[in-house]
């Protein structure tokens, strides 16, 4: 698997492995460096003021983790200190994205619940 990157950023460098680029000319640009040499991070925090839970991507997950405890996300600075959970790593942004919704949908939830021990926090 490959890092995310936040679902909030920007930037869409994703490598790809070697020999999965096709012949010149039949990439854009922008697919150059994807998956190749900025990985994607899902991540999942949960408050340990209200329990809540936050599901996110990155590229850069120990910034993106001090953003959310320094109150610069809209959403999180209202819970906080935040503790990462849960972690997957992923070659592309596509691959990330397509995780991070399921993370979020109800069979996702429910998969959360199950390895982090529903209704407690972990140590």
């Amino acid at each position: 698997m490959a890092e995310l990157v936040d679902a909030h950023d920007s930037k869409s460098c994703v490598a790809r492995r070697a020999g999965s680029i096709p012949a010149s000319g039949t990439i854009k640009p922008s697919e150059i460096l994807e998956g190749f040499l900025f990985m994607w991070t899902v991540y999942v925090l949960k408050s340990l003021k209200s329990g809540k839970r936050y599901v996110g991507m990155t590229q850069n997950l120990a910034d993106r983790i001090a953003q959310h405890n320094t109150g610069k996300s809209k959403f999180t600075s209202g819970h906080l200190p935040w503790k990462l959970v849960h972690q997957e790593n992923f070659e592309t942004t596509l691959d990330a994205r397509k995780r991070e919704k399921y993370l979020k949908s109800a069979a996702g939830r429910r998969f959360l619940d199950a390895i982090n021990g529903a209704g407690s926090l972990p140590d």
